[in-house]
Order: structure tokens, then sequence, then C-alpha cells
């Protein structure tokens, strides 16, 4: 899979399907995917013209070049991405963003998107912003055994996880460290965390993960990130929130904060602490658990 990490609207490109008898775009795509094969794998020119037959090859043009690509299927469970490519000069332009978003559209009466990746290609952030989340790490079949993530971009619909009932009182995000006292043994003060999924609270209180959280447990490694990664599977599946609305919010968070800390933020983990409460806000989220008294002294007016 290959890196796209900012949106830019204005970019000129369209996106169409592959025409079944449109060899030359077919073997283009092939060509472009094969300039990346060391993060896409090898794939069989007939794949390609599978999914051109089914309707799953998705080209996207700027003038007459092709720039890019998605290869998927279709299950009965779920949208399949096996390929997401962009030629190294367009990166960082939407192009990845415009088409998931073509994709998730196009088959929105599916689940959702899977997509696999390899753990040490380090595409995770990507991933986050495209819209998808962690909700896997095990080992590959490949005889490297190399460590994979499944991620998932949820397209809303109910599940036997969603909540069917008018009881829940609240709906709550929570940071990494809330999460990590869910899992870990003799940390201290962790007793307020683990409150959140007693028995009393589980039909009152819903914590929803956001992509702040994802992005805290993709810089993780080895067995706790994988611990993370299926703790969370207890909570409901991020809000897809406009960019430009969490924009608008980071920029009133920060003019507010401002007013008293002019330097804000100056860490890594304040421009974290602003990712949780800006993503908080976007997604109307009334509560927002957290120890960090930094962060509540500084975030909350």
């Amino acid at each position: 899979m290959l890196r796209d990490h900012r949106s830019t609207p204005s970019v000129p490109f369209r996106l169409v399907l592959a025409p079944s008898n449109d060899e030359p775009a077919i073997m283009a795509a092939v060509a472009l995917g094969n300039q990346s094969r060391s993060t896409l794998g090898h794939m069989p020119h007939a794949a390609y013209r599978d999914a051109a037959r089914k309707e799953t090859l998705l080209l996207v043009y700027a003038g007459e070049q092709l720039i890019g690509y998605a290869l998927y299927g279709l299950t009965r469970q779920r949208v399949r991405l096996t390929h997401l490519c962009v030629d190294p000069q367009w990166r960082g332009r939407g192009v990845a963003h415009q088409v998931v978003r073509f994709i998730s559209d196009r088959h929105v009466d599916y689940p959702g998107i899977l997509a696999k990746c390899r753990v040490d290609y380090n595409l995770g952030d990507m991933w986050i912003k495209l819209g998808f989340t962690p909700i896997a790490e095990r080992r590959g079949r490949s005889k490297a055994g190399h460590m994979l993530i499944s991620w998932w971009r949820d397209h809303g619909h109910p599940n036997l996880f969603s909540r069917t009932d008018d009881s829940t009182l609240l709906r709550a995000a929570i940071d990494l460290n809330v999460l990590r006292d869910l899992i870990e043994p003799g940390r201290v003060d962790a007793e307020e965390s683990r409150a959140l999924v007693s028995d009393q609270l589980t039909d009152r209180l819903e914590v929803v993960r956001t992509a702040a959280l994802d992005t805290e447990i993709n810089k993780m490694t080895g067995r706790l990130r994988s611990q993370c990664i299926n703790a969370a599977q207890q909570f409901t599946l991020p809000i897809h929130v406009d960019p430009a609305r969490l924009a608008q919010i980071h920029s009133d968070l920060l003019a507010a904060v401002h007013t008293t800390e002019s330097g804000y933020p100056r860490t890594e983990q304040d421009h974290r602490d602003l990712a949780y409460v800006t993503e908080a806000i976007g997604a109307g989220l009334q509560v927002f658990v957290t120890r960090d008294e930094h962060l509540t002294q500084t975030l909350v007016p």
C-alpha cells in the first residue's frame, strides 16, 4: 500500500471504472503498480483484468495521465481493498482520499472496507487519515511471517455490538492512558478508568474510539499494541467527521488556549492532546475521559 498523506480538494483529477475491454488502461495500472511492487506485492495481470470485468478496478486520471488506481473486490460482508496506488509525483494531493470516498459512496450498502498492510511499512498514519481504524494484528502467512494489521473503514451499519435502545446517557471518548488502565494489571490509580466498563455503566455509557486514540495505538510496538487494538474493539467505531469542520474546531481551540498559554502546543504530547479534544468535539461527544491533568488544565475552559 502506498502513502498519500494530505488532502487538497482543488487537484484536477477524475475517477473512472476501468472498462473491461480497455487493455491499454488496464496495463497502465499494472505498470503503475509494478513501480511500487516493494509495498504492493506481486499481482497477476489476470487479477487486474478480472477486477475490470467486475467493475472493481478504479482508475484516477489527471488529464490523460493515469496517476493512481484502486483494485478491490466484493464479498458478502465487506469491500476488500487489495491495492491502493498513487503515482509518487501525485502523493499528498488528496488522490487517495478521493479514491476511498468514491469506493465508500459506491458501496455504502456494505458494512465497510477492509485493507491489510504490513506493520513494517509504517503506513498507519495514512490509513487513519483515510478513515480506517486498526481492528486486528496478526502474523501473515508468508515464509517471513511479517506482522499484518487489518484496517477497517466502517460504513455505520448496525451490527451485533450496536446500541439498539435509548438507555445510553453519555457518549464519551477516552485517551490511551485510560485504555491501558483497562488492560494492564497493576497500573496506579486505574480504578476510575475501569469503572467505565463496569456493569453499572455498561448500558448507560457508550465509549467511542477516535482517530486520535488509533494514532497513539499505532505509535506503539509489540504485544502491548496488539492488546490495545483488541481491547478497543469493544468500543464504538470512529465517526467520520468532515476535515474542514475538524480544522475549524482545532483553530478555535488554539485561539482559546493562546489567550492564557501563547506557546501551546509545545510538545508532541500537546499535539496529541489537542487532537483528542478536537475529535471528541467534532464527533459531538459529551465527554472526554482522561487522567492527564495538564490536558484538563490547558484545554478545559
